[in-house]
C-alpha cells in the first residue's frame, strides 16, 4: 500500500496530464459548516454606537493633516458621542489627544488648555497604552 505522499505525486502527475483519477473515500473531506467564524449576521446585532464612535474617530484620524477643522469637530463628536454612552472612555481619551494636538497646532491655545485639562481628569481610567 503506498503513502499518502505517493498518492498526491500520482493525483498531481495525473493532474497534470490531463487525466482524472477517482477519489477513494478516505481522500474526501468535508469542509462544510454551519458556523460562520466571522460573525455574518451575528455582526448586524452590535453596539451601532460603538461602531460609529470608532469610525468617526478613524475618519478624524484621516483628516487631521490635511482638513484639521474638519477633524476637530469629528474628534469632538467622538467625545460628545462617548460621553453620552457612560463610563467608557478609551475612544473619548484618544480624540482629546488629537484635539489638544489638533488646537496647539492651528493656534486655538485656551481651548487647548480647556481639553488638556479634561483629557487629564481621565488618567485614573485608561492605560498607559491609551
Amino acid at each position: 500500500q503506498g503513502s499518502l505522499l505517493d498518492s498526491v505525486k500520482l493525483t498531481a502527475h495525473a493532474s497534470w496530464q490531463g487525466f482524472s483519477l477517482p477519489m477513494s473515500d478516505s481522500d474526501e473531506f468535508e469542509y462544510e459548516s454551519d458556523d460562520d467564524p466571522y460573525g455574518g449576521a451575528e455582526e448586524e446585532d452590535g453596539d451601532e454606537e460603538a461602531i460609529q464612535i470608532e469610525n468617526t474617530f478613524y475618519e478624524a484620524d484621516d483628516n487631521k493633516q490635511n482638513f484639521p477643522e474638519q477633524a476637530l469637530e469629528q474628534f469632538q463628536k467622538v467625545v460628545t458621542l462617548e460621553t453620552a454612552r457612560g463610563a467608557e472612555v478609551v475612544w473619548r481619551f484618544k480624540a482629546l489627544q488629537n484635539i489638544v494636538i489638533l488646537c496647539a497646532r492651528i493656534g486655538r491655545f485656551d481651548e487647548m488648555a480647556t481639553r488638556y485639562r479634561e483629557l487629564l481628569s481621565y488618567m485614573d481610567q485608561v492605560t498607559r497604552n491609551d
